[in-house]
């Protein structure tokens, strides 16, 4: 699974479920930050610029939660979701997927190191979770991200 990126890691886990029980409108009092989420600042101005977009456009991509027991945890999308909860939101629209908890860690992990706005810090935090978790190289790293082995490991240092 490692290295496939994060749209495979996805399609494998959809492909257990119909068009009909994969979009749903969630009620947001259910809905829970992953605890293994990356990205630990979040920026409040950008935020703020989200939430105003969603009150004006609606929700436009869905975030994507997987069950567990009475609530869902966010495996993607907990910008939206903060947005959301921002602009009084009762409802989020979501795609619920069946994913293991190993899972969802690299799932987050993938997801967060894909954008451009990771800090320094959390951005190193999550090419040495993925080196340890995954007991990988630097190089094993660059060929699963598509980034340089150089750029890795100066991240990392």
């Amino acid at each position: 699974m490692l290295g496939k990126g994060l749209e495979s890691l996805l399609v494998e886990a959809r492909d257990n479920f119909s068009d009909k029980d994969v979009f749903k409108e969630i009620d947001i009092k259910l809905v829970v930050p992953n605890p293994n989420q990356p990205r630990r600042i979040f920026d409040e101005e950008s935020l703020k610029e989200l939430s105003h977009s969603m009150k004006t456009h609606g929700q436009l991509q869905p975030i994507i939660l997987t069950n567990n027991i009475d609530q869902f945890i966010i495996v993607a999308g907990e910008r939206r979701y903060r947005a959301a909860l921002m602009a009084k939101f009762e409802t989020i629209k979501a795609v619920i997927l069946d994913i293991p908890a190993n899972k969802q860690r690299e799932i987050a992990i993938i997801e967060n190191i894909q954008r451009e706005d990771l800090n320094p810090l959390e951005l190193a935090n999550c090419y040495h979770e993925l080196t340890k978790e995954h007991n990988i190289t630097h190089q094993e790293l660059s060929v699963m991200l598509k980034k340089s082995r150089t750029n890795i490991t100066n991240v990392m240092r």
